[in-house]
């Protein structure tokens, strides 16, 4: 995936460095609302990390749910 301008953001998780984006690049990969993307944190629809009151998505996620609205 490429994130253009966006800042590149890594996580630690089980040993491995993940690429995570915060809601806000999200919403421009996914074309949806910061609100429903933060909605869907929130429920656990979409695999997050909340670290303070900041949600860090995997970019495996974005391209997840890219590869479900595109394939019906």
């Amino acid at each position: 995936m490429s994130v253009g301008e966006v800042e590149k953001i890594f996580l630690q998780v089980d040993n491995m460095l993940t690429e995570v984006l915060t809601i806000m690049p999200a919403t421009y990969h996914l074309n949806y609302s910061q609100r429903t993307i933060q909605q869907w944190c929130d429920e656990g629809k979409i695999q997050a990390f909340k670290i303070g009151n900041t949600w860090l998505i995997p970019v495996s996620e974005i391209n997840r749910i890219k590869s479900r609205d595109h394939n019906p």
